[in-house]
């Protein structure tokens, strides 16, 4: 079985009892008391002139397949069941040759801690994939204070003569504003809430893509 999921907070091991051994558990420092997952595989992919392809890509262990969050453009993380072992990856993407890794070994660290196993993946483009295959949407975090700003990016997986040109559109303005360079800002609101903005590419308006974030509710607002 497989299992994608967002990269946990960064860990660090405790020690309990007379003998000095280490639990094995992995303690998030911030949330004392609080078991943080890591990712058993940080998984790089690109095509073959090293173009980060990782978005819309998806992964699967023993035929059972899950579309993987994205850390950035090139890289995925990866969370397996059981989080040690060795694993053959099978990879896939719209337009591309499927690619598998073989012998993908993860271990545990003396705290008992998945050590995350760094992998990548090249993928072949299939002779009849077209010039514009997808754009996606690069941050749409969560904005929690008033100001707070997120510059979104759209990310092309195109022919270098595809036009990267695009405009934004945000649903609602009343909890955040929109500049035409895909720059949100947090807009001080009683009850915050999600917001969904979308890119729309010149290249092909019919090909656009949406991504969601949310503001802070506030107790008031000057």
């Amino acid at each position: 079985m497989i299992v994608a999921a967002a990269a946990g907070l960064a860990a660090a091991c405790t020690s309990h009892g007379d003998s000095g051994q280490l639990r094995a558990t992995c303690m998030d420092p911030f949330v004392p008391g609080v078991v943080t997952a890591l990712p058993s595989v940080n998984l790089a992919v690109k095509d073959r002139a090293g173009h980060g392809i990782a978005l819309g890509s998806t992964v699967s262990v023993e035929g059972i397949s899950t579309p993987v969050p994205i850390l950035d453009s090139d890289t995925t993380h990866v969370f397996l069941s059981p989080p040690v072992g060795t694993y053959t990856l099978h990879v896939g993407k719209p337009f591309y040759r499927d690619t598998s890794i073989l012998n993908v070994t993860v271990t545990a660290d003396e705290c008992g801690r998945t050590a995350t196993t760094a992998v990548s993946a090249t993928l072949d483009l299939l002779p009849d994939a077209p010039a514009f295959r997808s754009v996606d949407i690069l941050g749409a975090r969560f904005l929690g204070e008033p100001g707070d700003k997120d510059t979104l990016r759209a990310y092309f997986d195109a022919a270098p003569d595809v036009s990267r040109a695009v405009s934004w559109r945000l649903g609602d303005t009343t909890i955040a504003s929109l500049t035409p360079e895909g720059i949100v800002t947090d807009k001080c609101t009683l009850d915050g809430g999600t917001e969904t903005v979308t890119v729309v590419p010149a290249a092909d308006t019919t090909r656009k893509t949406s991504a969601r974030f949310s503001v802070a509710p506030r107790t008031f607002c000057p």
